[in-house]
């Protein structure tokens, strides 16, 4: 009887974390979908995203400072969900009453860089923990699956 629950128990667990871990199908590239657009993985998505961000801060032809709040450089619907695109509007919305920051890197000074390790898979769902130069700032992206391949649907600032 010990012996049959013993391994119940480590079959449970067995199929447990299979079911946790990354398959190939859940982030890697998908060349196309069915209508034959181009699709991101969801860490393509995410990369390409924070690329265009931080670099679009400095002009690199005057070396000007920008901003990519005002300049909405967020909107990008490649990359990003329209209720992202909303969230991000109505946080700029309320910097009139003060408390200004940026919701994107969730700070107010620029990283130079940001790192991340391995996501968090779910169905239709990736989750990845951003960390930056700056000592203890970490931040999650979460994306979710739409039909045009993976797209940032909300960062969570701590």
């Amino acid at each position: 009887m010990k012996r049959k629950i013993f391994i119940l128990l480590i079959t449970t667990f067995l199929l447990a974390a299979s079911g946790c871990s990354k398959t190939s199908n859940q982030v890697t590239a998908t060349n196309n979908d069915r209508s034959g657009n181009s699709t991101l993985s969801a860490e393509a998505a995410m990369e390409s995203f924070f690329s265009d961000y931080l670099d679009y801060f400095e002009d690199p032809d005057t070396g000007a400072f920008r901003n990519p709040l005002v300049d909405r450089v967020f909107a990008n619907r490649h990359y990003v969900t329209r209720d992202f695109i909303d969230e991000i509007d109505e946080i700029i919305a309320a910097f009139d009453s003060g408390g200004a920051y940026d919701p994107i890197v969730c700070g107010q000074a620029v990283p130079d860089y940001i790192t991340f390790d391995d996501p968090l898979v779910g169905p239709g769902m990736v989750t990845y923990m951003i960390k930056t130069n700056f000592e203890d700032q970490y931040f999650f992206v979460h994306l979710v699956k739409e039909a045009d391949g993976w797209k940032i649907n909300t960062i969570s600032c701590y």
